[in-house]
């Protein structure tokens, strides 16, 4: 464990990402106090290891991470902090002396390499089980209650939590308001641009998708609507806690469907609001 409250696919692509980007900016800096450590940091969390993160306390780990390991006190000698216990970056600049310290490192990633109690994995392990139970425990309250029969009331009150999130979020008026598609003009745009453009209209997709499958639930739920199949298995994927697959297939996002919503609803706003700093020029 390295204090994250799930896993998250890091991977060495992502290192040599990093890797690239403080190489490029050794090459332009010609002493420490000119390294621009804001921007360093921020393509770190929120470009390289941060977008694959989707939990708020998980960022502020990431967050506390980076602040520890890259800042200025890392370069000057002899006043280098520790990277970690027993880890201290050498004083030289001789390749054979950094090898040395990366083969001393023990072979597998400690607890006090990050920070963290000893007995972390422990807990982490009730905590595990105990969530393995609870989730268990939900699945058998709910097929208990079904027995295989639609039930409408029981339907509404194990739902009425995902349909307020939705409908809290749809007072945004930025949440369901259409953003500008530039298909054929992406490949012209700068790479930032074309991004933006890019995400804003898969997030637009995702609204769509909430609308329609949550749309046709409320439908049956709360009027005349017909339980169709598809409208059965996304209802009974949710109140199973899980996110429907008509949901996921399109994006890989938090397991909790109210936390896979609001994540959804989040990034139309933040894109919406690139999108209009583009189309004035001020992004």
């Amino acid at each position: 464990p390295q204090g994250w409250t799930k896993f998250y696919e890091f991977s060495s692509a992502d290192l040599r990402s990093a890797a690239d980007i403080i190489d490029d900016v050794a090459m332009n800096v010609s002493k420490p106090e000119n390294i621009p450590w804001k921007t360093l940091l921020g393509l770190f969390q929120t470009a390289i290891y941060g977008g694959r993160i989707d939990s708020k306390h998980d960022g502020n780990v990431l967050k506390m991470y980076l602040n520890k390991f890259f800042n200025l006190n890392q370069l000057y000698s002899p006043a280098r902090a520790k990277l970690a216990k027993n880890i201290i970056i050498p004083d030289s600049l001789e390749y054979k002396d950094y090898l040395s310290l990366i083969k001393n490192m023990p072979s597998r990633d400690t607890p006090e390499l990050f920070g963290l109690p000893v007995n972390i994995e422990e807990g982490l392990l009730v905590q595990k089980k105990a969530d393995q139970v609870a989730s268990q425990l939900r699945k058998l309250a709910v097929s208990t209650s079904l027995s295989n029969t639609f039930n409408k009331a029981l339907w509404r009150n194990k739902l009425k939590g995902v349909f307020k999130v939705w409908d809290t979020a749809r007072q945004n008026p930025t949440v369901t308001q259409k953003p500008q598609m530039m298909d054929e003009k992406v490949l012209d745009m700068n790479p930032v641009d074309g991004f933006v453009f890019r995400e804003i209209g898969r997030t637009w997709k995702l609204i769509s998708i909430l609308t329609e499958s949550l749309g046709n639930l409320d439908n049956v739920l709360y009027r005349t609507g017909s339980l169709t199949p598809q409208i059965e298995s996304d209802g009974s994927d949710l109140l199973r806690g899980k996110v429907p697959w008509c949901w996921a297939k399109h994006w890989w996002g938090p397991e909790e469907p109210k936390a896979w919503i609001a994540e959804v609803v989040k990034r139309k706003i933040a894109l919406h609001s690139w999108m209009e700093r583009i189309v004035s020029n001020s992004l």
